[in-house]
């Protein structure tokens, strides 16, 4: 059996490390990770991770499509994402150490139209 994962709105998932988080204050973070993500790009990896195989398909900002790519390049995934003309959307959780509370901000993703699926 082929498992297909569908990612309907990509993300570049990120995280920082924020001591002290406070709205309305300029401070300083560490990036923690960033990498490709969206709910069937992370299902995929999640199963390349229990050896099982899958296609993970769906829409990618053009600039972000190779790194897409790239991600699943050593794991048993066949990548079928279609490129659209904007950028994929960023997800960044900010993580505060001292306090123990995250804080997610999410980006609207890319109008996808008939001419992509075309």
């Amino acid at each position: 059996m082929l498992i297909v994962t569908v990612t309907l709105n990509t993300s570049v998932d990120r995280t920082v490390a924020v001591p002290g988080f406070a709205i309305g204050t300029h401070l300083k973070g560490t990036l923690v990770s960033c990498q490709p993500a969206g709910k069937g790009v992370n299902v995929s990896r999640g199963l390349a991770g229990l050896g099982v195989p899958s296609v993970v398909a769906g829409f990618v900002g053009q600039r972000e499509a190779t790194w897409f790519h790239d991600s699943f390049a050593d794991l048993p995934a066949t990548v079928a994402l279609t490129p659209v003309d904007s950028s994929t959307r960023t997800c960044t959780t900010l993580l505060d150490p001292t306090s123990g509370t995250d804080t997610h901000v999410r980006e609207a993703g890319p109008t996808v139209g008939p001419h992509h699926v075309a």
